[in-house]
Protein backbone atom coordinates (compact mmCIF):
# COMPACT_ATOMS: atom_id res chain seq x y z
CA UNK A 1 0.00 0.00 0.00
CA UNK A 2 2.79 2.80 1.07
CA UNK A 3 4.06 2.36 -2.52
CA UNK A 4 0.58 2.92 -4.22
CA UNK A 5 0.96 6.04 -1.88
CA UNK A 6 3.95 6.99 -3.10
CA UNK A 7 3.05 6.74 -7.04
CA UNK A 8 -0.06 8.77 -6.24
CA UNK A 9 1.96 11.46 -4.54
CA UNK A 10 4.84 11.41 -7.39
CA UNK A 11 1.58 11.81 -9.69
CA UNK A 12 0.97 8.56 -11.39
CA UNK A 13 -2.12 6.95 -11.96
CA UNK A 14 -2.93 3.77 -10.71
CA UNK A 15 -5.26 1.19 -11.10
CA UNK A 16 -7.03 -1.12 -8.40
CA UNK A 17 -9.68 -3.69 -9.03
CA UNK A 18 -12.29 -3.88 -6.26
CA UNK A 19 -13.60 -6.74 -7.07
CA UNK A 20 -12.18 -8.61 -4.53
CA UNK A 21 -13.97 -10.12 -1.28
CA UNK A 22 -13.33 -8.38 1.49
CA UNK A 23 -14.40 -9.78 5.22
CA UNK A 24 -14.16 -5.79 6.90
CA UNK A 25 -14.72 -2.28 5.95
CA UNK A 26 -18.23 -0.44 6.34
CA UNK A 27 -21.11 -2.36 4.92
CA UNK A 28 -22.37 -0.46 2.27
CA UNK A 29 -25.37 -1.51 -0.09
CA UNK A 30 -24.68 -3.76 -2.95
CA UNK A 31 -27.53 -5.49 -4.94
CA UNK A 32 -29.87 -4.59 -2.05
CA UNK A 33 -27.84 -6.11 0.73
CA UNK A 34 -25.54 -4.55 3.32
CA UNK A 35 -21.96 -6.14 2.54
CA UNK A 36 -18.82 -5.50 3.49
CA UNK A 37 -16.53 -3.57 1.44
CA UNK A 38 -13.17 -2.06 0.79
CA UNK A 39 -13.14 1.97 1.18
CA UNK A 40 -9.62 2.12 -0.45
CA UNK A 41 -10.15 3.75 -3.62
CA UNK A 42 -12.51 6.05 -1.85
CA UNK A 43 -9.90 7.13 0.84
CA UNK A 44 -7.52 7.91 -1.73
CA UNK A 45 -9.57 9.80 -3.81
CA UNK A 46 -10.56 11.76 -0.58
CA UNK A 47 -6.71 12.42 0.46
CA UNK A 48 -4.89 12.92 -2.89
CA UNK A 49 -8.15 14.54 -4.77
CA UNK A 50 -7.75 11.29 -7.56
CA UNK A 51 -9.95 11.56 -9.96
CA UNK A 52 -12.08 8.01 -9.82
CA UNK A 53 -12.03 6.43 -13.65
CA UNK A 54 -14.79 3.19 -13.62
CA UNK A 55 -13.56 0.72 -16.27
CA UNK A 56 -14.85 -2.21 -17.16
CA UNK A 57 -14.52 -5.33 -19.21
CA UNK A 58 -17.16 -7.56 -20.97
CA UNK A 59 -16.20 -10.64 -22.38
CA UNK A 60 -16.79 -11.40 -26.42
CA UNK A 61 -16.03 -14.39 -28.23
CA UNK A 62 -13.34 -16.61 -26.76
CA UNK A 63 -10.83 -15.53 -24.54
CA UNK A 64 -11.29 -11.88 -26.13
CA UNK A 65 -12.72 -8.68 -23.68
CA UNK A 66 -13.43 -5.23 -24.44
CA UNK A 67 -12.41 -2.78 -22.35
CA UNK A 68 -14.45 0.57 -21.98
CA UNK A 69 -13.34 3.59 -19.70
CA UNK A 70 -15.98 5.52 -18.35
CA UNK A 71 -16.20 9.77 -17.65
CA UNK A 72 -14.48 10.03 -14.25
CA UNK A 73 -17.23 11.04 -11.78
CA UNK A 74 -17.05 13.98 -9.85
CA UNK A 75 -16.09 13.69 -5.96
CA UNK A 76 -18.12 15.72 -3.65
CA UNK A 77 -16.52 16.42 -0.36
CA UNK A 78 -19.07 17.39 2.86
CA UNK A 79 -15.91 17.58 5.16
CA UNK A 80 -16.93 14.10 6.73
CA UNK A 81 -14.70 12.00 5.77
CA UNK A 82 -16.10 9.11 6.66
CA UNK A 83 -19.29 9.61 5.46
CA UNK A 84 -17.80 10.71 2.15
CA UNK A 85 -15.88 7.69 2.05
CA UNK A 86 -18.91 6.02 2.35
CA UNK A 87 -20.94 7.55 -0.55
CA UNK A 88 -18.33 7.10 -3.19
CA UNK A 89 -17.69 3.35 -1.96
CA UNK A 90 -21.78 3.07 -2.85
CA UNK A 91 -21.04 4.75 -6.14
CA UNK A 92 -18.33 2.52 -7.00
CA UNK A 93 -20.84 -0.22 -5.87
CA UNK A 94 -23.68 0.57 -8.23
CA UNK A 95 -21.35 0.96 -11.23
CA UNK A 96 -20.56 -2.55 -10.33
CA UNK A 97 -24.39 -3.45 -10.06
CA UNK A 98 -25.21 -1.39 -13.42
CA UNK A 99 -23.06 -4.06 -15.23
CA UNK A 100 -24.89 -7.12 -14.87
CA UNK A 101 -28.40 -6.04 -15.49
CA UNK A 102 -26.98 -4.64 -18.73
CA UNK A 103 -25.31 -7.76 -19.92
CA UNK A 104 -27.81 -9.86 -19.17
CA UNK A 105 -29.88 -7.49 -21.56
CA UNK A 106 -27.78 -7.78 -24.61
CA UNK A 107 -29.09 -11.41 -24.68
CA UNK A 108 -32.94 -10.47 -24.58
CA UNK A 109 -33.34 -10.96 -20.86
CA UNK A 110 -33.30 -9.50 -17.11
CA UNK A 111 -32.55 -10.77 -14.08
CA UNK A 112 -34.42 -9.86 -10.97
CA UNK A 113 -33.65 -10.23 -7.28
CA UNK A 114 -36.32 -12.01 -5.35
CA UNK A 115 -34.82 -12.08 -2.14
CA UNK A 116 -31.86 -13.40 0.25
CA UNK A 117 -32.21 -16.02 2.79
CA UNK A 118 -29.91 -18.03 4.90
CA UNK A 119 -27.17 -17.03 2.38
CA UNK A 120 -28.82 -18.28 -0.45
CA UNK A 121 -29.80 -15.64 -3.42
CA UNK A 122 -33.07 -15.99 -5.18
CA UNK A 123 -33.14 -15.29 -9.05
CA UNK A 124 -35.98 -15.09 -11.50
CA UNK A 125 -34.22 -14.41 -15.34
CA UNK A 126 -36.93 -12.97 -17.59
CA UNK A 127 -37.15 -12.62 -21.26
CA UNK A 128 -34.66 -14.80 -23.62
CA UNK A 129 -33.46 -15.72 -20.19
CA UNK A 130 -36.16 -17.40 -18.78
CA UNK A 131 -35.72 -21.55 -19.60
CA UNK A 132 -31.84 -20.93 -21.71
CA UNK A 133 -29.88 -22.96 -20.76
CA UNK A 134 -27.21 -20.44 -21.00
CA UNK A 135 -29.15 -18.88 -18.18
CA UNK A 136 -27.67 -21.32 -15.62
CA UNK A 137 -24.17 -20.74 -16.40
CA UNK A 138 -24.63 -16.86 -16.25
CA UNK A 139 -26.08 -17.08 -12.45
CA UNK A 140 -23.30 -19.86 -11.30
CA UNK A 141 -20.68 -18.35 -13.27
CA UNK A 142 -20.88 -14.80 -13.65
CA UNK A 143 -23.69 -13.89 -10.92
CA UNK A 144 -22.83 -15.83 -7.76
CA UNK A 145 -19.26 -15.60 -8.22
CA UNK A 146 -19.46 -11.82 -8.66
CA UNK A 147 -21.95 -11.54 -5.08
CA UNK A 148 -19.80 -14.46 -3.21
CA UNK A 149 -16.46 -12.06 -4.15
CA UNK A 150 -18.49 -8.71 -3.00
CA UNK A 151 -20.40 -10.52 0.05
CA UNK A 152 -19.13 -13.25 1.70
CA UNK A 153 -22.46 -14.09 3.22
CA UNK A 154 -23.58 -14.81 -0.14
CA UNK A 155 -23.38 -18.91 -0.47
CA UNK A 156 -24.98 -19.38 -3.69
CA UNK A 157 -27.71 -17.92 -5.98
CA UNK A 158 -30.46 -19.88 -6.86
CA UNK A 159 -32.75 -19.51 -9.87
CA UNK A 160 -36.77 -19.04 -9.22
CA UNK A 161 -39.06 -20.79 -11.98
CA UNK A 162 -41.31 -18.33 -13.54
CA UNK A 163 -44.88 -19.01 -13.64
Amino acid sequence: MREIINKVKEGYSIALMVDQRVSEGPRIPFFNKLAHTTTIPAQLALKYNCKLVPISLERKEGPNFEMTIHEPYQIEKTGNDEEDSKNITLKINQIIEEKVRPAVARDGGDIIFNKFEDGVVYISMRGSCDGCPASTMTLKNGVENLLKHYAPEVESVVPLQNE
